[in-house]
């Protein structure tokens, strides 16, 4: 549950894998930096627009405005790295319920 509820990795802690532990942490950290980063760059992109006139202050335009840059190019590397958090997010949670099962029965 620790590695579906908290963050990809916390669950192999747990049950002292630290080498998987750590290698889906760092994947998930680096990935979520990744995203986070292009987030704040789409989002400092428009309020530049909105301050210049570009875009008119009003939240239909903002919205269609964040749509357009959102969609531009759907093989950035912010988009791939949202896919690898919800890869490692699966492969922490599905890992972690084997490993638990296979020491439950020992």
């Amino acid at each position: 549950m620790l590695s579906a509820l908290v963050f990809p990795g916390c669950g192999h802690a747990f049950l002292k894998r630290y080498a998987m532990a750590f290698l889906l942490a760092s994947i998930s950290l680096v990935s979520l930096y990744v995203t986070l980063m292009a987030a704040t760059e789409l989002a400092q992109g428009i309020v530049d627009q909105i301050q210049s006139g570009a875009i008119p202050l009003d939240i239909a335009e903002i919205t269609a405005a964040v749509s357009r840059a959102d969609n531009a190019d759907p093989g950035r590397p912010a988009a791939l790295a949202s896919y690898l958090i919800v890869i490692c997010w699966i492969v922490g949670i599905v890992d972690s319920y084997r490993i638990g099962q296979r020491q439950e029965k020992i």
